[in-house]
């Protein structure tokens, strides 16, 4: 892919039809060569490095890696490159500590989502097919670990089964293991959880429009507390409420809007709690899910993050 990579970009700057070019930290050393030329003044595009996410799940020999990787990424960006962007306010103030960056140099435009692909009216027939007709519907979807609290999920689960046997979690996503699948087996969850694997990304409005609520039981790391998840952006477009843990970044959301339910933290214990409370109104959620959507309208869709970014690039 690196190679592949250089020589497409080599091919669009010499064709002239290229402006600007935006890098993740991955692909930093292979555009270095480039900007070195923009430096020497031969080309004129703009080289931007746009950190969307902290190295995650940076464990061992690889972990550490990974990490070494992702600070030369930055040193050669932040002397090389025009500019660097980040996913959340929360994350320019700690970025620009961490690699002292002066924070007026860099831009922010977080997730997004397309109203017209998570469209609260689309027809689903999720629920029919999936046997999920007259069932509390609880939704977790993307990568499934412990790093994300999945494992604590699967145990407020199995602590709620008898006294809430209505209530069903829905888990779409791949796991990298089977950690998490084994624990659903030995724990016989079978009809409290549903696991579909990875589905089409086209399909994902549907399995959102079948569930009740969403929940994100993030653990308080600085993974998770620097984050601006695309699926909550997805859940609130579609009108669904969610359930999230009480972390810096999910609590900026709880202060906008009402369809947001902070939980103290993802032990199962206060999983349960946040699942008991919604399904006590279940009712009215729907009508709480409201508010997600104008949130969305209002600083969430792509178009709104598109015009923040190009914003910065006009800036720098």
């Amino acid at each position: 892919f690196q190679i592949s990579l250089f020589f497409y970009s080599l091919k669009a700057l010499l064709s002239g039809r290229c402006d600007l070019f935006l890098v993740d930290p991955i692909t930093v050393p292979t555009i270095i060569p480039f900007a070195l030329l923009k430096k020497a003044g031969i080309v004129k595009a703009k080289f931007v490095l746009d950190v969307r996410s902290v190295p995650v799940d940076t464990y061992g020999f690889e972990g550490k890696v990974q990490q070494l990787r992702f600070g030369l990424c930055i040193y050669l960006a932040k002397h090389f490159f025009d500019g660097i962007t980040v996913i959340t306010e929360l994350y320019l103030k700690k970025f620009a500590d961490d690699f002292n960056v002066e924070k007026e140099s860099m831009g922010v435009w977080t997730s997004g989502v397309s109203m017209e692909r998570f469209n609260p009216c689309i027809k689903s027939s999720v629920r029919e097919k999936l046997n999920l007709e007259g069932k509390f519907v609880l939704m977790y979807h993307g990568g499934i670990s412990e790093s994300r609290g999945i494992n604590y999920l699967i145990e407020a689960m199995e602590k709620i089964k008898t006294e809430l046997p209505d209530t069903v979690l829905l888990l779409v996503g791949r796991e990298n293991g089977d950690k998490i699948i084994n624990s659903i087996k030995d724990k016989k969850l079978f009809e409290n959880v549903l696991y579909t694997g990875a589905v089409n990304y086209d399909e994902i409005p549907a399995y959102i429009s079948a569930c009740d609520i969403g929940i994100l039981p993030f653990p308080d790391s600085i993974w998770w507390r620097m984050s601006s998840p695309l699926k909550l952006f997805e859940y609130f477009a579609m009108g669904k409420p969610v359930i999230l843990t009480d972390i810096e970044s999910h609590r900026l959301f709880a202060e906008e809007i009402k369809s947001v339910f902070l939980i103290k933290g993802n032990s199962p214990e206060n999983i349960v709690d946040g699942i008991k409370k919604m399904h006590n109104i279940k009712e009215k959620l729907s009508q709480l899910g409201d508010e997600g959507i104008g949130m969305v309208e209002r600083k969430g869709t792509w178009k709104v993050q598109a015009e923040s970014f190009l914003k910065y690039v006009n800036r720098i």
